[in-house]
C-alpha cells in the first residue's frame, strides 16, 4: 500500500510533530509528488504511485545521480530518501518550468546544449542502458495484442538496429522542457530514468519530444558537440529512432494505467513517425 504524506513525513527525522502545509503537484502516473511548506520552507515530497512498479526505476542508481548533479547546482537537493518505503525529500527550487515554447530561442536551445554538456560530465553511474531490455520489460509487462503487437516487434526492431557504440556517458535520459527550471540557472528535475548512455539520446529526447524542425535539430546538436559534421548527424537520427521506440512502448505502458484518449492520441502520433523509419 502506497503510503501518504503524513505517514511519510513522520517517519522522516525532524518531521514529527511539525505542521505544515501540502498540496498535490500535477503530473503523478509513475509519482505522487507533493509541496510540503513549513513556515517559509519549501520542499517536495514523491512517494511511489500505484503504478511506479510497472515501469521498473532504479531508484539507488537515480539517488546516486542526483546527489551528485545536486552538488553541481544541476538538480534539487536530496534531504532524506528511503528507496524500500518510495520516499524522497527535496528542497524546492522556485523557478519557471520551461515549456515547448522556450525552446523556440535559438539562445535557449543553446542554453540546453550546455545543460547537457554539465549532465554529461557528472560521474560515470556504473549503470549502463540498454535501451533493448528496456523494450522488453515494456513489452513483457503490457502483453501486447492484435494490431499493437505489430508495433511493439516494429519498436524491437528500430532499436536493436540503431543500437549505439558511442561510449557512455552519465545521461539523464528524460530533459523534456517539464523538466527543465529556470532558477538562478538551468536545471533539471526528475532524474528517475538517468543512468550511463550516449549522449546524443538526451539530445534526441529534446528534439523528437518536441518535434524540433532540422534547423532547431542541427542548432542544438552545433551548439552541444562544437559543429555540425555528417557522422554527428547520423549519430543523433539513430538516437531519435531509438527514443521514439521507446516512447511509443512508454505510451503502450501508460495506456494500461490510464486507458485515456489523450495518450492513444500521442501513441499514434509516435506511431506515424515509426512507420516511416527504414530501420
Amino acid at each position: 500500500m502506497e503510503k501518504g504524506v503524513d505517514e511519510a513525513l513522520a517517519g522522516i527525522p525532524g518531521w514529527a510533530n511539525v505542521d505544515y502545509r501540502s498540496s498535490q503537484l500535477s503530473g503523478g502516473l509513475t509519482n505522487r509528488s507533493f509541496l510540503i511548506e513549513r513556515g517559509a520552507d519549501r520542499f517536495v515530497l514523491r512517494l511511489n504511485a500505484p503504478h511506479t512498479e510497472f515501469f521498473a526505476l532504479d531508484r539507488e542508481t537515480e539517488l546516486k545521480i542526483l546527489r551528485t548533479a545536486a552538488q553541481r547546482d544541476l538538480a534539487p537537493e536530496v534531504l532524506y530518501s528511503d528507496i524500500e518505503e518510495g520516499i524522497l525529500l527535496s528542497v524546492f527550487v522556485p523557478g519557471e518550468v520551461w515549456t515547448p515554447a522556450h525552446l523556440k530561442s535559438s539562445d535557449n536551445l543553446e542554453r540546453v546544449a550546455k545543460l547537457l554538456g554539465k549532465v554529461h560530465t557528472l560521474p560515470l553511474s556504473g549503470s549502463p542502458f540498454s535501451a533493448v531490455a528496456a523494450a522488453q520489460k515494456y513489452i513483457d509487462a503490457i502483453g501486447l495484442q492484435g494490431p499493437w503487437l505489430e508495433i511493439g516487434e516494429r519498436c524491437q526492431k528500430v532499436i536493436r538496429n540503431n543500437q549505439s557504440d558511442v561510449v557512455g556517458v552519465c545521461c539523464h535520459n528524460d530533459p523534456v522542457t517539464g523538466n527543465i527550471v529556470e532558477s538562478t540557472s538551468l536545471l533539471l528535475l526528475d532524474w528517475e530514468y538517468a543512468c550511463d548512455n550516449d549522449p546524443y539520446f538526451d539530445l534526441a529526447v529534446i528534439i523528437a519530444h518536441h518535434q524540433l524542425g532540422q534547423r532547431d535539430a542541427d542548432i542544438l546538436l552545433s551548439a552541444y558537440a562544437g559543429g555540425l559534421t555528417a557522422e554527428r548527424q547520423q549519430l543523433l537520427r539513430r538516437q531519435r529512432r531509438v527514443y521514439d521506440a521507446l516512447l511509443w512502448l512508454w505510451l503502450a505502458a501508460r495506456n494500461m494505467a490510464t486507458n485515456d484518449s489523450q495518450t492513444i492520441a500521442e501513441m499514434a502520433a509516435v506511431e506515424a513517425r515509426l512507420v516511416n523509419y527504414d530501420y
